[in-house]
């Protein structure tokens, strides 16, 4: 049975060990996102039936008493398949991404692999649950979409690499982008990875998941993949572009990512990639003295990205170049198997269509994730490092860039001095040519004077 428990995971499906079915389901219209699975069993003493038939002719309060999990239930765990490891998320894989689960019985587990105390509970588990989400359709793309979506103010809009109800990615869908924006500068978009099971050919990783944020880009490979253990990270900006690249010669590989605003926005979605509808003006947090000026030189390829780099003088605050592609300056073009380091390069974001051809962009530091897994659980931890040889040539340029503006200040000083002795000299020479005319004069007037009064 499925009910409403909280905003966050909206239902719980449960039922009891024998002739019960987890067969969790949502509305037509909208789609399974599993969050979790549990098993557990009641305390003795409560007589529930170690195995469920309907025979039992159980009254739905007889029924949640012993199916449905409490609170205050201490022989609870998660659900593992201690015999078949690899099936343990067969009940996620069941249902994701469905309006409704297919159909599977209802498993149980020794009580002692969830430490429970054998002499007060049963020695195997009697029910089990399954808490989800239930998202709209209406708000989720697949990556080969032709089309847009909004949410509603403070909702969330969802991107899938394919139709749940096909078995995995189309080998056909080789490169394909999607761009996703608030409309408010003071807004960051929140990227909720909530399934990532991207496919390799045995040996080399096929697939990846580039999302472009601001001036970073990172990567998802094979390595980061997931068990249906959900993480986000923060964008720390109003518009990403996610691009899908797939080599794979058959289909495969599953991904997830949903994206929410920080503010009580509206966000959008659009696939195939749009330019940003808000031109935001990022400044920079360096030392604002030089910048880098990308020119869009070639399309966005699968693995190539050609730039050309020019140094100029910054203003307060920059913007990219006007540009439909995307470059990107990559520090490591191909996928490591064997490290979980999500791939970062320093890159240049494509700007409004209106604005004049040529702006500049502020380089930003690089920013690698590094993601780690535990025995327990899948952990992710976020480190950001600085590149020395990058950092070392933007304090080369600014160091350049102060030399020839001084030498500028100095010379425009000298020829502003030179200006002005030049002008003072002019000055004395008229007032002389002045004061020489005026003794002229009086000594006309003086001879004037003379001859007149001689008649």
């Amino acid at each position: 049975m499925s009910f409403p428990i909280t905003v966050t995971s909206q239902y719980l499906h449960y039922d009891c060990y024998g002739s019960g079915l987890m067969d969790a389901n949502c509305s037509d219209t909208q789609q399974i996102y599993p969050v979790g699975v549990k098993v557990g069993t009641k305390e003795a003493t409560l007589n529930c039936s170690k195995e469920y038939t309907p025979e039992l002719n159980w009254t739905m309060i007889e029924f949640d008493r012993c199916c449905k999990p409490d609170p205050g239930d201490l022989c609870v765990g998660d659900y593992v398949n201690v015999g078949n490891p690899l099936n343990t998320f067969i009940f996620y894989e069941y249902c994701i991404g469905r309006s409704s689960c297919r159909i599977l019985q209802v498993q149980r587990v020794d009580t002692l692999y969830l430490n429970c105390d054998q002499t007060l509970y049963y020695a195997q588990t009697t029910f089990m649950a399954m808490e989800y989400d239930c998202i709209d359709e209406s708000k989720i793309l697949t990556i080969n979409a032709n089309k847009g979506v909004s949410s509603e103010p403070g909702g969330s809009v969802h991107l899938q690499g394919h139709d749940y109800l096909v078995p995995s990615i189309s080998s056909t869908i080789t490169t394909s982008s999607c761009s996703i924006e608030t409309p408010s500068c003071d807004s960051t978009i929140s990227i909720e990875v909530l399934d990532l099971r991207l496919a390799s050919d045995g040996s080399d990783c096929k697939q990846t998941v580039t999302i472009l944020y601001g001036y970073r880009i990172t990567n998802f490979t094979c390595v980061n993949n997931i068990n249906f253990t959900r993480f986000t990270v923060g964008s720390e900006h109003n518009y990403l572009n996610v691009t899908f690249s797939n080599s794979m010669t058959s289909n495969g590989g599953h991904f997830w990512l949903g994206f929410r605003g920080t503010r009580s926005d509206v966000i959008r979605i659009d696939c195939p990639a749009k330019l940003p509808v808000t031109d935001c003006n990022f400044t920079t947090t360096t030392e604002p003295t030089t910048t880098t000026e990308i020119h869009t030189t070639t399309e966005l390829d699968t693995t190539t990205y050609e730039v050309e780099m020019t140094t100029t003088e910054l203003d307060t605050s920059t913007t990219v170049s006007d540009t439909t592609s995307i470059e990107s300056l990559t520090t490591n073009s191909s996928p490591d198997k064997n490290s979980s380091q999500l791939n970062t390069t320093i890159i240049g974001v494509a700007a409004n269509p209106t604005s004049p051809p040529e702006k500049t962009a502020n380089e930003d530091f690089e920013e690698n994730i590094e993601i780690s897994q535990t025995d327990d659980a899948v952990g992710y931890e976020h480190k950001l490092t600085l590149r020395d040889d990058f950092v070392e040539s933007i304090e080369a340029n600014s160091r350049d860039m102060k030399k020839t503006k001084k030498k500028k200040r100095k010379k425009k000083k000298g020829l502003d001095l030179d200006d002005e002795i030049i002008d003072e000299e002019n000055h004395r020479k008229i007032k002389k040519k002045k004061k020489k005319h005026g003794r002229e004069i009086d000594e006309t007037n003086d001879d004037h004077n003379l001859t007149t009064n001689d008649i």
